[in-house]
């Protein structure tokens, strides 16, 4: 996964080739994670990866209602490599398991260690820890 300083070298390769459409979206990415991180204090690579998972929905639900979707379709393709890859089902059972025989089954513990696993599903591994 990239992380935010790759974004804005990135961006500034994409400035200098004279690619508008990849400055312009992540311009306005880094301009949004720069505000939201200053105001809740989070770390600037957990903004980036909800901004631009969040971005990613809200482009995807617009190809419904457009007909250009080639250029939302390359939006999504350029910001995808910013996304971390999700656990298969298997992996997040697996992460839950050894969790809870490490831990026990105490949700307020189990949950925030399984929050900081890159590609953790969160829904999926609650119910998991809820059927264990």
């Amino acid at each position: 996964m990239k992380t935010f300083t790759d974004m804005k070298k990135d961006y500034l390769l994409s400035r200098k080739s004279g690619n508008k459409v990849k400055s312009a979206l992540f311009s306005t990415i880094i301009g949004e994670v720069e505000l939201e991180t200053k105001r809740s204090g989070k770390s600037v690579d957990d903004v980036l990866t909800s901004t631009i998972i969040k971005l990613k929905k809200n482009l995807e639900q617009n190809i419904k209602y457009t007909e250009d979707t080639e250029a939302i379709e390359m939006e999504i393709s350029l910001i995808s490599e910013y996304i971390p890859s999700e656990l298969t089902e298997d992996e997040i059972k697996d992460h839950v398991t050894r969790l809870v025989q490490e831990h026990g089954k105490d949700m307020k513990i189990i949950m925030p260690l399984l929050k900081v696993i890159d590609g953790m599903n969160m829904k999926v591994a609650s119910q998991f820890v809820r059927e264990l």
